[in-house]
């Protein structure tokens, strides 16, 4: 995992959990926080995701592709930063994290595979 990648994946998932958290506890200052750390999280997760896509690194690149979409529309959808995020859009965002996890796996999972077939390739 690439260090932007794994900044990218803490923001995310920091911010469902500031959300989750702030929303349960009534303080305003987590879901705040959890809004600003969404948004900074998809701009490295955007950023992320182009580098990936046209290095040709395809393990993973679709479910990382959706968990983006899913915390982009629970963001756009929430409005304001200060608005309190409502149950809909914590469960989005928990899926979009559900999906950061599986874009890591299959992540991992392609790896062996692309090493194995270049080491297969007959030399030039």
């Amino acid at each position: 995992m690439t260090p932007l990648r794994a900044i990218a994946t803490f923001l995310l998932t920091g911010a469902f959990l500031l959300d989750a958290l702030g929303r349960a506890a009534g303080k305003t200052e987590l879901w705040t926080l959890g809004a600003q750390a969404n948004t900074l999280g998809l701009l490295c997760g955007v950023l992320v995701w182009c580098v990936a896509w046209f290095g040709a690194e395809r393990g993973g690149q679709i479910s990382w592709f959706f968990a983006l979409a899913a915390f982009a529309l629970a963001r756009f959808l929430r409005g304001s930063a200060g608005v309190p995020p409502d149950q809909p859009l914590i469960v989005l965002a928990g899926l979009g994290t559900l999906l950061l996890a599986l874009s890591w796996w299959l992540q991992r999972r392609a790896r062996p595979q692309q090493r194995s077939r270049a080491d297969a390739a007959p030399p030039v």
